[in-house]
């Protein structure tokens, strides 16, 4: 997969992670996330990359129950790939359109 390709995952589990959203609320993070990268990328295939990883109901997404576990445990990791590739996931703590930070880490116990 290529770095922009991790970072829209690495974007789309770490929203997810904190509970289910609009596809409308993603759509807006994962275009944001690759037009700040300024590389050329099809900001539209996020439901192809993470196929296995969410379910998309009533456009409503969320994330399946093994890979909610797997997604808590392991962004912290992805987020140091996505460092070494030469994307700074932390570029994508910011709005995006909405009244609220959506870029919060996933509350870990």
């Amino acid at each position: 997969m290529t770095p922009v390709g991790e970072l829209v995952r690495y974007v789309v589990l770490a929203r997810l992670a904190r509970g289910p959203t609009p596809v409308e609320e993603i759509e807006a993070l994962v275009r944001a996330a690759v037009e700040r990268t300024g590389r050329k990328f099809d900001w539209r295939i996020w439901p192809q990359l993470l196929a296995r990883e969410i379910a998309i109901e009533n456009d409503v997404a969320r994330l399946t129950e093994r890979d909610r576990f797997l997604a808590a445990i392991g962004l912290k990791a992805m987020g140091s790939y996505i460092e070494k590739l030469g994307i700074d996931p932390d570029m994508m703590k910011m709005r995006v359109g909405m009244k609220s930070n959506m870029w919060r880490e996933p509350a870990t116990r």
